[in-house]
Order: structure tokens, then sequence, then C-alpha cells
């Protein structure tokens, strides 16, 4: 593994790591089992459980995020965008609780739902990148993470 540099101007002379953003970098790759068990139907009653969890806290990301982008003293404009990608990342994650548990009320057969969580479950992986991308940190496991989500 490459050593992690950071890169970019910040008002902090704090230099980042890798360990800063390991949470959100876990939770990237974590998101692939919940895609693995609401495919086709497989477990769909463990990932509404997981699902129930994520939401009780879903702000947790965001606020890693946050605290890493003060942390750093990322400027008001770079924040803002930062956190962009992690408050859509999250609401992805969080829309899939509805798409389980009442795809009817939304107009989906259960196949149909599945697959769309599915599709939210990348989309939140993508702005998960999208945010490791932008963080400043030059770090090999960022970038295999932003190749294999399509960054």
């Amino acid at each position: 593994v490459a050593a992690p540099t950071a890169t970019g101007e910040y008002s902090s002379d704090y230099t980042p790591t890798f360990q800063d953003l390991k949470p959100i970098f876990e939770l990237g790759h974590a998101l692939n089992n919940l895609a693995g068990n609401v495919t086709d139907g497989y477990d769909t009653a463990w990932a509404i459980q997981v699902l129930t969890v994520y939401n009780i806290d879903r702000m947790a990301f965001r606020m890693l995020g946050q605290a890493y982008c003060d942390k750093i003293g990322m400027d008001a404009d770079s924040t803002q965008s930062m956190m962009g990608h992690m408050e859509s990342a999250t609401d992805s994650v969080s829309e899939c609780y509805g798409l389980l548990t009442a795809p009817a009320d939304l107009g989906y057969t259960e196949s149909e739902a599945n697959a769309a969580c599915v599709d939210k479950i990348r989309q939140a992986q993508a702005y998960i990148g999208k945010f490791l991308e932008g963080s400043g940190i030059k770090d090999s496991r960022f970038k295999q993470y932003c190749d294999q989500y399509g960054m």
C-alpha cells in the first residue's frame, strides 16, 4: 500500500491521513453486503434491520465528514461541496428503507424495489468516492475504491 499523502491548501497545519476517513471508507465497502442481501430478495429482512439501525444515527457519517473538513481547515465552498457528497450518500442509503418496507406504496413491485435499492446503494458508494477523492488524501486505497465504484 502506498503511503498516504495529502494535497491541497488548507488553513490548518494538520496533515490528514487515511485514518481520518477510515470509517467513511469502510462504510462504502460495507454497503456491498447490504446490496448483496437485497439483490433478488436474498435476505431483505436482514437489510431492513440494518437500515433501521442506520437510520437511527444516519447523521453520524455526515458529522464525520464535517469534522474532517473542519479539522483540516477546508474553506467554506469546498466544505459545502464535500458535505453535499456525504448528504447525498446518506440520503441514498436511507431511501432504501422505504423501498424495502413499502414498495407498493412507492409504485414498485418487490423485485423492482430491490433493484432500485441496489441502485441507491451504488449511488451512495459513488458519492462516498467523490468525498474521498476530494479529501486531499492521496492513498492507493482511496484510488482503488474510486476505480471500483466508477469514479
